[in-house]
């Protein structure tokens, strides 16, 4: 908190033990060899970690539950809790049959988001759902949750197929549109959005660029391709959440070692890359080009924060006359503020030999590259000209006092 930096904690509530766990069996009595008297003891016991589902039904677990909760909040003073796996706490399966829903579970959330607005409107709760539940994060009193915001599968999985894809043919950009469009509840800030997490590189995954070039992480293309999601998660409409690490080429918090800690201080890591960044330096090496791009895309976010929080920002779609790139703008009261421009297909695209006559249509103004040096006009441009090689370009509008400044 001294540094300006908040923190929300992750909290479990999908299931409890049963190592190393006082609760279990708590009196010696139980059924089915089940955790007693502070458990379900038949089928609704299922978890994926075991059958150790807590009673949401049972009064003294509700409120041990959500006085945990109140705890970490006041006692601890964290700014927000991020909600484990939910999908496990409304239903055995962690799906949508209605067979195998938990009533009892969806209360019990709904009553601690209820406490928490109602004592500390200011803290923020997130849910890990990930099964596209706008009413996780509706308000309660319109019969939701009342989460504050949800980790968004709408984003991560087709963000991440698309840059895994082996091929261009399984690139769908209609997908792609979908997910930087996407919401809950008409509020773009009611999801987050990622492409790495601990949960995406474990279970057998990695990180993205050694999903895009297995064996091949530290190649140029499995970077240069990673570089796009980073470039999305940071400009696209939503809350982002960057996994650590991910600011460099990091292969650390993975499976099957994922408790391995990032090592800043290592000579390509963190600290080296910081340092040439103060120094003014252009980037070097791919690492330290990637940490150009996450700070300088964390800086537009802070220079511009009408584009990207609160009502006044919004989203559109830019006209491109290709299929080898994407462009979209982020607006403060519909009128464009930031320009995104994506290349896609790259392997396709050379073989055609590059861009040719495709363009993007800036909207009318001045335009400002924020990754490189050079301004654009609005209105037709030449893709060879505002991105060249180069996987994603990042414009910002050029006011009249910045002019003639």
């Amino acid at each position: 908190h001294r540094h300006g930096i908040a923190v929300v904690l992750d909290v479990v509530y999908n299931h409890f033990g049963p190592g190393d766990l006082d609760l279990w069996q708590f009196d010696g009595w139980s059924e089915n060899d089940g955790g007693g008297i502070y458990f379900y003891n038949d089928w609704r016991a299922e978890t994926p970690w075991g059958e150790n589902r807590p009673d949401y039904g049972r009064p003294e677990v509700r409120q041990y539950i959500r006085d945990n909760a109140l705890m970490w909040l006041t006692e601890y003073r964290v700014d927000g809790l991020r909600a484990d796996a939910i999908s496990f706490v409304r239903n055995v399966k962690g799906e949508s049959d209605p067979g195998a829903d938990l009533p009892d579970g969806w209360s019990l959330m709904r009553w601690i988001n209820e406490e928490i607005r109602a004592q500390m409107p200011w803290k923020i709760t997130i849910a890990e759902d990930l099964r596209g539940e706008a009413a996780i994060t509706e308000r309660t009193e319109n019969g939701g949750q009342g989460f504050g915001s949800q980790w968004d599968g709408t984003f991560v999985y087709p963000i991440r197929e698309v840059l895994t894809a082996p091929d261009d043919a399984g690139r769908n950009m209609q997908e792609v549109n979908k997910a930087l469009s996407h919401n809950y509840n008409g509020d773009v800030f009611r999801r987050v959005i990622y492409t790495e997490s601990h949960d995406e590189v474990a279970n057998g995954k990695s990180r993205v660029a050694e999903e895009v070039m297995p064996g091949d992480a530290d190649g140029y293309f499995a970077k240069k391709r990673a570089v796009l999601g980073t470039a999305l998660v940071l400009t696209a409409p939503g809350v982002p959440d960057v996994y650590q690490g991910s600011e460099l080429w990091e292969d650390s918090l993975v499976d099957p070692d994922n408790r391995r800690a990032v090592d800043y201080s290592s000579p390509s890591g963190l600290a080296a890359s910081l340092a040439s960044r103060e120094d003014g330096a252009a980037p070097r090496t791919l690492d330290e080009e990637k940490l150009a791009l996450t700070s300088t895309l964390l800086r537009l976010r802070a220079e511009h924060p009408e584009a990207f929080v609160g009502t006044r920002s919004g989203y559109r779609a830019l006209p491109v006359t290709t299929g080898h790139a994407f462009a979209f703008a982020r607006l403060v009261d519909e009128e464009a503020e930031v320009v995104v421009i994506v290349r896609r297909l790259g392997r396709r695209l050379a073989q055609l030999g590059g861009w040719r006559e495709d363009s993007v249509v800036l909207p009318e103004g001045r335009w400002r590259h924020v990754l490189a040096d050079g301004d654009a006009d609005g209105g037709g441009q030449a893709l060879s000209e505002v991105l060249g090689d180069e996987p994603v370009a990042v414009l910002v509008r050029v006011h009249d006092e910045e002019e003639t400044a």
